[in-house]
């Protein structure tokens, strides 16, 4: 740690991360190596252990050492090795001939064939599965062997890590009750639905089985997030077009399992199983067979008992449930991926049990209309996910425009980095991209702000210092919180980091050294999939808690090998939806000199710091004075010369918004779509702003007005016309567009061809703006003024111009 103490080794950091997601079979191995686990935790009589027995290793020398599942009794695991001569990929693909495409799922491997590891899969318990596939492919099941997984360390050196369904690499632990089921045809092909002879079941009958369920401790309380997830699932498969039967016998024994690890909520979870479940068989549209009523409570019956007889014999021996109100899941949108693999779910509802329904055939309590509270696994009582469309009410109304930047101020007042985005300092080694940083750091300090510093290259010492020489005093210094990890994201790590975030608020989240956090990740920076995960991991999070996030990441050293963004994998400049500046060295930095640096844009999503640099590119020049004696030190961020300052930014966003609504009306939109306050609308944009730049798009003459509030594109609009075109009598402090001539070409309705006149004084088409494929010419110039009757009639006004013989 940065404190200077000893880090603990894969098991302690991560075993109580797999705990809360769901695996019970937590065991350690050895430093650097594959076996052996502790003694009796293994194989098909080996005890599971308890969360004290996890938390005894995690304090002892077993703490330094891997970590391994044994895998849930209702998980299999596909384990294929395709390396060093090895044909695992052979072997599985020889099967998915026979049984299909086996579903994509996660795996945990440490190697990069993208192959190689093991896939885990849902399936029934107690069924007898074989030891291998085929050649160099082994089945892994709680009887049988263990998955190391991340944090782990490989004997040769390679981390352990989790790839996701998306094959993306993901610190995140997978939930067993949400991995994808092996799909039918493999479980008949692999067991042949034999049950294993080796499990143990107890022989109880129906009247037992309901009395062990009544008796388990927090069976009728209401559901924990564990066993509301499992109802939701069951409810879910139930509904589906797969075998009821099957569906309803996993669902039975899953719920059944859980409550015996401690999980409460059985009778509810029971009586919602079995109403679906109901509902399933007894419909007379289905597919299958279906059944009465009666028979259906006889089939449920014999499951439950069935489900209680394995369970009983087979008991983990634990009996705390951790939901704690979250459920460990899968990272996606819209959950906090910094909680490496928590997806918050709404806390299910209160659910007292009015009656105890006999829990093996209780047909009565479900057929009669459910009480209030019974569970509803609904898409209603659910929270949404960030692929439910949004609530658009504060867009359109102006009243949510995206913010212009807010950190890291030139000297003409002009900011360059936006809050809740992700912006970049980039350049080469030494270039003096983090004095930049810390500058940014020591205004936000001065006006107030809070700072996270998360630093992957320097030291606390060191930043402190550099701070201090700016001249940062230590008063200001309290609101800044500095963070040198020295581990990965595990989920520990996680939870730190979102209780910091949660707690602080930081208007700056500054992270120095993108590639080394990479790294430390055990992300390759020259993959696009892992630039994409840290994104999603780390930058995205941070980014969402409101702050500006400024990232420093390296360039390569050579200008014939640098392209857009910082080194290594394209997918890092997608990263960075805010500003991402380019520092060049004009003149070298050092204690006692004076440097200058060259501060270029290198992506600017929203557009407002292009707004104020001159050729829309250069920002200014940074001046770094660095006292001999004192060490002091001072930087200036100066605008070029002729960068749009004061009230030449506001005509900066207007050209910005002028490129968008040319951009808006090429597209096509219906004539009734183009008044100021549907494109205000589409662009999210106030009305206000739009009308200015709408008549200014007119009076240029790209925009044509028409019917008093429609409007046409004549010619697209491009902020570079207005970067490189200037008046005929000289350069000026406004670039001067040419208007162009209006079309005499009379009469021709929309749809019809059009010809521009190429006479004098016309003024050729550019083509289509930046963007938009070279492929799509621009639309000809529409008719403005018609001749009749001797008189020249405005055709989008309706107003006489004079007669046709005289100017126009």
């Amino acid at each position: 740690m940065g404190d200077g103490a000893t880090t603990p080794g894969p098991y302690a950091h991560a075993y109580d991360a797999y705990r809360r997601a769901g695996w019970t079979g937590v065991i350690p191995l050895p430093a650097r190596r594959k076996k052996h686990p502790p003694k009796g935790t293994t194989g098909e009589a080996g005890a599971w252990p308890s969360y004290a027995d996890c938390q005894a290793w995690a304090d002892g020398p077993e703490g330094a050492g891997n970590i391994a599942l044994r895998l849930s009794r209702h998980v299999v695991g596909v384990d294929v090795d395709n390396y060093d001569g090895k044909t695992g990929a052979a072997t599985l693909a020889d099967a998915e001939q026979r049984w299909g495409t086996l579903p994509a799922t996660w795996r945990t491997t440490s190697r990069d064939d993208g192959v190689s590891g093991i896939r885990l899969y849902r399936v029934p318990e107690g069924l007898a599965w074989p030891g291998e596939l085929g050649a160099d492919v082994e089945l892994i099941h709680a009887g049988y062997r263990y998955a190391v997984v991340w944090p782990s360390i490989h004997p040769e050196g390679r981390t352990y890590r989790w790839i996701s369904p998306d094959g993306l690499t993901s610190t995140a632990i997978p939930d067993p009750d949400q991995l994808p089921a092996l799909p039918a045809a493999w479980v008949d092909g692999l067991t042949g639905g034999q049950e294993a002879t080796t499990t143990p079941r107890n022989t109880l009958a129906d009247d037992a089985a309901r009395g062990w369920i009544l008796q388990t401790a927090g069976a009728t309380d209401a559901p924990c997030a564990r066993m509301e997830r499992a109802i939701q699932q069951a409810t879910g498969e139930l509904a589906g077009p797969g075998s009821a039967h099957n569906a309803a016998r996993d669902a039975a024994l899953r719920v059944v399992r859980l409550a015996d690890e401690g999980h409460t909520g059985l009778l509810g979870a029971l009586t919602a199983v079995h109403k679906a479940f109901l509902a399933n068989v007894t419909n007379p549209h289905r597919a299958g067979q279906v059944r009465f009523p009666r028979e259906a409570d006889a089939e449920w019956a014999a499951l439950v008992t069935s489900a209680v007889n394995l369970v009983t014999a087979t008991s983990s021996g634990s009996s705390v449930c951790d939901c704690s109100g979250q459920l460990t899941g899968l990272i996606v949108s819209g959950a906090h991926p910094l909680t490496v693999g928590t997806a918050a779910l709404t806390p299910p509802q209160p659910n007292p049990a009015t009656t105890q329904p006999d829990p093996v055939q209780h047909h009565q309590a479900v057929t009669d209309p459910a009480p209030a509270t019974q569970p509803d696994p609904t898409p209603e009582t659910r929270s949404r996910t960030s692929w439910w469309p949004r609530d658009l009410t504060a867009v359109l109304s102006g009243q949510d425009d995206e913010p212009g930047p807010a950190v890291l101020a030139r000297a003409d007042g002009a900011r360059l980095f936006y809050t809740g985005k992700v912006n970049a300092i980039l350049g080469e080694s030494e270039s003096g991209k983090t004095w930049l940083l810390l500058l940014a750091v020591a205004q936000t300090l001065a006006d107030g702000g809070t700072v996270t510093y998360l630093d992957f290259e320097d030291t606390a010492a060191g930043i402190v210092g550099r701070l201090r020489a700016l001249g940062v005093p230590d008063t200001h210094l309290t609101r800044l919180h500095y963070i040198g990890p020295d581990e990965t994201l595990h989920a520990t790590a996680s939870d730190d980091l979102r209780e910091h975030l949660d707690a602080v608020r930081a208007d700056l989240i500054g992270l120095d050294g993108v590639n080394a956090a990479m790294t430390l990740l055990g992300l390759d920076l020259e993959k696009n999939k892992d630039a994409t995960s840290f994104a999603q991991l780390l930058l995205k999070p941070l980014a969402q808690t409101g702050g500006a996030v400024v990232m420093v990441d390296h360039v390569p050293k050579h200008k014939d090998n640098r392209g857009k963004g910082g080194i290594g994998a394209q997918a890092k400049r997608a990263m960075m939806d805010g500003c991402a500046v380019t520092v060049e060295v004009i003149e070298p930095f050092g204690r006692g000199m004076t440097g200058r640096l060259r501060i270029l844009v290198d992506k600017d999503r929203p557009g407002h710091v292009r707004a104020v640099s001159a050729e829309a590119r250069k920002v200014g020049t940074a001046v770094l004075t660095s006292d001999a004696e004192t060490g002091n030190v001072t930087v200036i961020i100066h605008p070029p010369d002729n960068a749009p300052a004061g009230p030449e930014k506001e005509r900066g966003d207007r050209l910005m918004l002028m490129e968008a609504i040319s951009a808006h009306l090429f597209e096509g939109p219906a004539p009734d779509d183009t008044s100021k306050g549907k494109i205000s609308a589409a662009l999210g944009k106030r009305q206000q702003d739009v009308r200015e730049a709408l008549d200014e798009l007119v009076d240029r003459g790209f925009v044509e007005r028409y019917d008093g509030w429609k409007h046409r594109l004549i010619e697209p609009y491009s902020i570079a016309d207005d970067l490189t075109t200037t008046a005929d009598d000289g350069p000026s402090d406004t670039p001067v567009r040419p208007v162009p001539a209006p079309s005499r070409d009379a009469g021709r309705g929309e749809g019809e061809n059009r010809s521009t006149p190429s006479g004098d004084g016309d003024t050729p088409r550019r083509g289509v703006s930046p963007g938009r494929g070279p492929d799509r010419a621009a639309p000809d110039p529409l008719p403005r003024t018609v001749v009749e009757d001797g008189r020249v009639i405005d055709t989008a006004t309706g107003e006489d111009l004079g007669p046709a013989d005289g100017p126009l």
